[in-house]
Parts: structure tokens; C-alpha cells; sequence
């Protein structure tokens, strides 16, 4: 049965866009793309709702490698699972599309379940990594939730039991008075824009967390 959360967005030929569209219509809500400006069109208005991409980066008229780095460059986009239609394996192309991040490959002539397996295996993992993701990370900023911080702290301390640590804790004094005044929305960029520096800046810390209420 087709899932609404199944989406899938082809970015290629008319005559490969139906070839595809067969193997998966019965499993994915498809939609339709023959150059890169209609696809980052349909990204922007779906984002991560789209569960994998399907290109075709040996067609000129689909700007394939465009697209791909356009994804790669966009962070909005840039987890979304890529696979790329080559024409033969083992190619230039094929070896550029690895580089910008692809997850798998699919080449004419289709066979059917090849091909299918290929790209829902693609889209299962990414469920699953999901699923990782939400059980350890804060859903706003991205770093360790509570949970998964004190869980991977006793597994350091413990097979490292003669090293000496510092814990650090870190407080935004009045938080509560940027959403007051800014609105909540507000209050999450600063959260997610602080979050980002410790992990940018602090390349010395091994885990961070957030404590307490937003």
C-alpha cells in the first residue's frame, strides 16, 4: 500500500520518468522533475518530506551534478538519500557522483527488482538513522539529549577509569526573557546557534547536552 510518507522525486527524462514511475508508483507517491530548477523548486516546498531522489546526472537537460551540489550545499537538503541513474558502472560520472555524497546507483536497462530494491533499501536506512537520531539527539539543536549524554558519560568513565575530566555547564543568564520579548521561535535560533558554535568552536569536549527548560 502506498504511504503519503513515502515520496519520491525523479529528476530526468519523460520517457525514463514513466519507466520508473512503473517499478514505483505501487510503493511511493512520485513526483516529476526534467531539469534541476523544477527539482530544487519541489525540494524547497517539501524538504525532508521527500524520501529519496532519483537523478539521471547523464542527461544534459537535467543539470544532474547541479543539482547534487545545489543539494549538497543546501542544509535543508543535504541528508535527503540520492540515487543516480549512469549509464555504466565503474564511469567518471559515477566516481563524481560518490564524491558529492550519493547513496547508491542504478543503470539501463532496468531490472525491475534490482532497481526497486535498491532504492527502498536506500530509503530504509535513512528511516533507521532517523529513528537513531531521534532516540540520542535533541530534537531542536541536534547534539546528545539528556538520555543518550549520562548513557555515553558512564561508558567513557568507565573504560577510562584513571583519566581525570572536567565537567563543564554552561547557563544563558535570563533565557527566558529573549522569548518574552522575541518570541519563541527567536529563543530556538539562539539555542540552535549556540548549540552549533560548542560543536564548531570546543573541538576539545567529547559530549554535550542540553539541561533544563526551554
Amino acid at each position: 500500500m502506498k504511504s503519503e510518507q513515502q515520496l519520491m522525486l525523479i529528476v530526468d527524462d519523460a520517457d525514463s520518468c514513466v519507466a520508473l514511475k512503473d517499478i514505483f508508483q505501487a510503493d511511493f507517491t512520485v513526483i516529476e522533475a526534467q531539469n534541476d530548477k523544477k527539482a530544487m523548486q519541489i525540494l524547497a516546498q517539501y524538504g525532508e518530506k521527500i524520501n529519496v531522489v532519483v537523478i539521471d546526472v547523464e542527461q544534459p537537460a537535467t543539470a544532474g551534478f547541479s543539482l547534487l551540489q545545489q543539494m549538497k550545499q543546501t542544509p535543508a537538503l543535504a541528508a535527503i538519500p540520492v540515487v543516480v541513474h549512469v549509464e555504466h558502472v565503474a564511469t567518471d560520472n559515477e566516481l563524481a557522483a560518490m564524491r558529492l555524497g550519493v547513496s547508491d546507483f542504478i543503470s539501463k536497462p532496468y531490472h525491475t527488482e534490482i532497481v526497486h530494491e535498491r532504492v527502498q533499501n536506500v530509503v530504509n536506512r535513512r528511516a533507521i538513522e532517523q529513528l537513531r537520531m531521534h532516540a540520542e539527539r535533541d530534537e531542536l539543536t541536534g547534539i546528545y539529549n539528556r538520555t543518550m549524554f549520562v548513557r555515553s558519560t558512564q561508558d567513557m568513565l568507565a573504560n577510562h577509569k584513571d583519566t581525570r575530566y572536567v565537567l563543564l555547564r554552561w547557563d544563558i543568564e535570563r533565557f527566558k526573557v529573549v522569548n518574552e520579548l522575541f518570541g519563541t521561535e527567536m529563543g530556538d535560533t539562539v539555542l540552535c546557534t549556540f548549540a552549533h558554535c560548542l560543536q564548531k568552536k570546543c573541538t576539545w569536549y567529547r559530549y554535550i547536552c542540553p539541561f533544563g527548560c526551554r
